[in-house]
């Protein structure tokens, strides 16, 4: 007679729920190992590691071991899902920094730098490319990595908004003080408001962002937009349609020193 087995392993409920399922189905059947390793193909010392609930086993080996023992393998396969999730959530916690970012201290763009790289941290470090396949593109995994690395700020607020919404910062609560940092550094209500209207995609994040900023900057000052060189339309000096277009869109003012060049050069 072998020795008896271990008591199963419940640092991980779920995965020791499923070893114990396990050793259920195989004690109900009356099998050894070493046959059921003739019925699954697999050896037996890895079917033994599967009712260990130490690891978590492959499901094909799961489910086999299951088949061999005549018990219900959707069943199995459910508790093989819950056990992996387990992990995979458990694995998460373990890659997350317990600091917390702390977004309303900002002062400038090196201290909101350091906050959007704690927000990262205690989201566990998410992938890039998962990063940017919740963002839809906004947020390349390029322009990800130099944030998060603190080479560079979010290049917008749409980029913004999506870089902390892929860090899990979605509840309102959360968000108004990202909000409030980002235009006490950034300072360009104008520009936040053409970009986050310019746009068909839109985010809970940024419906939160465009609503605040009305409320707390009503009346924002319009910056002058550079208008660069006059072009020859028909022989007479005149802005570009394109670029009267854009200023028109964004409601900003022309600037004194772009308007007299216009001046002169007509």
């Amino acid at each position: 007679m072998g020795r008896p087995e271990a008591p199963v392993d419940y640092t991980v409920p779920e995965l020791g729920a499923l070893a114990a399922h396990l050793r259920v189905l195989r004690a109900a059947v009356g099998l050894t190992y070493a046959a059921l390793a003739e019925i699954t193909n697999y050896s037996a010392a890895t079917l033994k590691r599967a009712a260990a609930g130490k690891t978590l086993p492959a499901r094909p080996i799961a489910c086999a071991y299951a088949a061999a023992c005549d018990g219900p393998v959707n069943e199995t396969a459910e508790l093989h899902l819950r056990a992996e999730w387990a992990l995979a959530h458990r694995n998460w916690e373990a890659r997350r920094s317990k600091v917390r970012p702390a977004p309303q201290f900002a002062r400038d763009p090196a201290d909101l730098s350091g906050a959007l790289r704690d927000a990262y941290r205690q989201a566990g470090r998410p992938s890039l490319r998962a990063m940017e396949a919740r963002s839809q593109g906004v947020l390349p995994r390029s322009s990800a990595h130099a944030i998060v690395n603190g080479r560079a700020l979010p290049m917008d607020v749409r980029q913004y908004l999506a870089f902390l919404e892929a860090c899990g910062i979605i509840t309102e609560d959360a968000l108004l003080p990202w909000c409030a940092a980002w235009l006490k550094v950034r300072d360009n209500p104008c520009l936040d408001r053409h970009q986050l209207h310019s746009r068909f995609r839109s985010t809970a994040a940024e419906r939160l962002y465009a609503d605040w900023l009305d409320d707390v900057a009503p009346e924002a000052p319009v910056p002058a937009v550079p208008l660069g060189d006059p072009v020859l339309v028909n022989g007479n000096h005149r802005l570009s349609a394109v670029r009267q277009a854009l200023l028109e869109d964004q409601g900003c003012s022309v600037s004194s020193t772009s308007a007299s060049n216009v001046e002169t050069a007509a």
